[in-house]
């Protein structure tokens, strides 16, 4: 039996709802291309310690007791596990670090390797489980798993409260140059992050791959101050994908830097309109808002977005302070204390 198929009776009725969810997926979707796999398969579970891995030799046991479960950071990379099918069911919005499993996974996986996941759909105000870290967008977690070495990315399932996304490893080494990108953009370095992009010798042959090279120059320039070098970046890319609502996002970004409020609540607008649960977006709408005096609007941007990530203080601060600004104090008080509530203690 699969080590989360049996659970208390007096299991929380969320996660009743996600287990059954995960039994459903693997019967309809997963255990008869599992067992036709001739090696390995690996499964994430996502528990509130971390990230386990449950590791079958062959994919004719899969559903049975694995033959390995143990922390996926205890995992080591180098016995070359060769996994040819790769899942994770339920676990990218109960992870802190998502990529970093994505990334494991694809030093594990055999090339040509399958990954399947499953995620639960985001929408603003949608409230999350207590072990839930944040929802994320089809586009961001689309552009996680490029940036981790991963193609062919698409939806096999596509339905209101969750979605089955299916992928390819990735042959090249051009992933882990981007990862490194932007390992140096999260740690503040842009330069170290530039210098990892021009050293790109590969082509980039995706247009995912292409898509998200020029959203981390532009995240370069940006960081390093160059909003006109940033702003033709970002061109750059809508001219790519223009659908990237995080380009659009970017460029409202830059325009309220500006002062140009028209500008910037219109490119917030476009990228809500394609990726309506865009944290990014949320918050860069509800700052303009409250620029143009739009207070109780920027409010429930706001209160949105916080919605989404839980456990973002600097998007709780805001919830506060502007709820206060407008008379709110009493909604403030019990949104608060509901947050606090999903928090881990």
């Amino acid at each position: 039996m699969h080590p989360d198929k049996a659970q208390g009776e007096n299991a929380p009725t969320a996660e009743h709802s996600i287990d059954a969810a995960r039994v459903a997926l693997r019967q309809g979707h997963l255990e008869a291309e599992a067992r036709g796999t001739k090696g390995p398969v690996v499964e994430v579970l996502s528990l509130p310690e971390g990230p386990r891995l449950l590791t079958w030799l062959d994919g004719s046991s899969y559903g049975e007791t694995p033959a390995q479960d143990r922390p996926i950071a205890e995992v080591c990379f180098d016995e070359a596990l060769e996994a040819e099918l790769l899942v994770w069911l339920f676990g990218p919005e109960r992870c802190a670090e998502p990529a970093s499993v994505y990334r494991a996974l694809w030093k594990m996986a055999a090339p040509k390797a399958r990954l399947v996941i499953a995620t639960e759909a985001p929408w603003p105000g949608k409230t999350l489980c207590p072990d839930e870290h944040a929802e994320h967008t089809s586009e961001e977690l689309a552009a996680s798993l490029t940036r981790s070495g991963f193609e062919g990315i698409g939806r096999m399932v596509d339905g209101p409260f969750f979605r089955l996304w299916q992928a390819q490893r990735r042959e090249t080494e051009a992933p882990l140059v981007l990862a490194e990108a932007e390992d140096a953009l999260i740690a503040g370095d842009w330069d170290k992050a530039g210098r990892h992009l021009e050293n790109l010798t590969e082509s980039l042959t995706s247009k995912n791959a292409v898509r998200e090279y020029a959203l981390l120059v532009a995240a370069c320039h940006d960081m390093a101050q160059r909003p006109t070098q940033c702003f033709e970046a970002l061109k750059e890319t809508l001219a790519l994908d223009e659908s990237c609502a995080r380009a659009y996002c970017g460029l409202g970004r830059l325009c309220a830097l500006g002062g140009n409020w028209d500008a910037s609540l219109t490119f917030f607008e476009k990228a809500l309109s394609i990726e309506p649960a865009l944290v990014a977006a949320l918050h860069g709408k509800a700052a303009v808002l409250e620029a143009q005096g739009r207070v109780d609007e920027a409010f429930t941007f706001v209160v949105h977005a916080s919605d989404l990530r839980p456990r973002d203080n600097v998007l709780m601060e805001e919830v506060v302070r502007l709820g206060n600004a407008i008379g709110k104090k009493k909604q403030v008080e019990r949104f608060v204390s509901y947050a606090a509530a999903r928090r881990p203690a």
